[in-house]
């Protein structure tokens, strides 16, 4: 529904009028044009790659949860913008492309038994992967989820010196004490 303040086409517009006018964030009035959504499967990538980093986020406990947002307001309140929750911060830190590539890359060289340990780890946190159809990548398994969530979390320097993986980068042997750090169990 399009709400006008003041006379229509004049001082300030917002929404949608009959499914033809349509007023941008700015109040420019433009035409009504269904969004496209391709699916193509880099799109596909990228979403999969969000839901399941979102869904290991949710996962954190709530100490972990008082730690990241106290560090998060001291820490990055400068760098970025104020809006940003710190979930949304450790999401977008997780999915950026070249930190999503060195975890993968990292994730690939760990032997079998303790890709099964990060696994193990991350359905007893309760994280489980969901698969986007038109994803061209491989589903992530849970374990995946949790070590990408751990290296953004390590990378993006939320980790304080009271953690008990201090001074630890997610490897095969330490998923125990993230598991710990960041669900709280």
């Amino acid at each position: 529904m399009a709400k006008t303040t003041g006379a229509l086409f004049s001082i300030e517009a917002s929404g949608q009028f009959a499914k033809t006018i349509t007023y941008d964030k700015r109040g420019f009035a433009r035409v009504y044009k269904i969004p496209a959504n391709p699916k193509t499967s880099g799109q596909g990538d990228q979403r999969q790659r969000m839901v399941n980093i979102q869904r290991a986020i949710g996962r954190v406990g709530s100490d972990t949860m008082a730690n990241v947002e106290t560090i998060w307001l001291s820490a990055y309140k400068a760098k970025v913008p104020q809006s940003y929750r710190w979930q949304s911060f450790m999401l977008g830190e997780a999915v950026q492309e070249e930190n999503y590539s060195a975890s993968a890359t990292a994730w690939a060289a760990l032997d079998s038994t303790a890709k099964g340990n990060w696994n193990t780890s991350a359905t007893t946190a309760g994280i489980t992967a969901r698969e986007i159809d038109y994803a061209a990548e491989t589903v992530p398994t849970n374990g995946q989820a949790l070590f990408h969530l751990a290296r953004a979390i390590w990378f993006s320097g939320v980790v304080d010196g009271g953690a008990a993986n201090a001074g630890e980068l997610p490897s095969a042997s330490n998923y125990g004490e993230w598991l710990q750090d960041i669900n709280g169990s």
